[in-house]
């Protein structure tokens, strides 16, 4: 086993014992595309292998995988932080991520901070580094699609504010505004996104194993 087999080993190993807020790990059918962006030096903060409403969740969610520069601030404007400790108290919640998993909360902090302009300068850093970590990706998910003769590009880099989602080129909607009548064509868009994933995931562990 190579250098390069071995550290790819050990990313997968890595994945493994990584769960999120909710206590859940990473979806199989995604995890080998993260190590592939890992080990061509992208950061990744949150990823999904897709949902049929089939496999028993209800939900129809298209795969993506979330990267962005390291070192996020929690807070992007100045006064945010007080707006968020003030919502913790009144609704007796302990953290922050479980704040935003209450609709009546969110809606709250949404309206609190909607008039808040000036930017925190460690955010504005962060976003600069942002930027150029989204110039160093645009150029591998370019290589990917010419190297599949693509016309139209079928995995997209998508600006999904402050962070990027590699995604595939058609968009699900969001389960609450899917009516019955696209549910099959939706379904398809989802079974197809996941075989061009698959191909992404060949792609980028390829290319990092033949990398000097």
């Amino acid at each position: 086993m190579t250098d390069k087999q071995k550290h790819w080993q050990e990313i997968l190993d890595n994945l493994d014992k990584t769960i999120d807020s909710m206590g859940l790990g990473l979806d199989e059918n995604i995890k080998e595309c993260v190590a592939g962006f890992i080990a061509n030096g992208f950061n990744t903060t949150s990823s999904c292998g897709g949902h049929l409403d089939s496999e028993g969740d209800g939900y129809l969610l298209s795969p993506y995988v979330r990267i962005n520069a390291e070192g996020e601030p929690e807070n992007e404007f100045v006064g945010e932080k007080e707006i968020k400790q003030k919502l913790l108290e009144k609704y007796n919640i302990h953290c922050t991520f479980s704040m935003f998993q209450n609709d009546d909360v969110w809606n709250e902090y949404k309206q609190s901070v909607k008039n808040l302009t000036e930017k925190m300068e460690d955010w504005k850093a962060w976003l600069k580094k942002n930027e150029e970590f989204r110039d160093k990706a645009i150029p591998v998910i370019d290589e990917y699609n010419k190297q599949n003769g693509y016309e139209k590009p079928k995995i997209v880099l998508k600006d999904v504010y402050p962070v990027y989602h590699v995604e595939y080129y058609i968009d699900t909607p969001n389960h609450k505004d899917i009516k019955p009548e696209d549910k099959e064509m939706i379904r398809k868009n989802i079974t197809d996104a996941r075989v061009e994933f698959d191909k992404l995931t060949k792609f980028l562990k390829e290319r990092y194993l033949k990398s000097k």
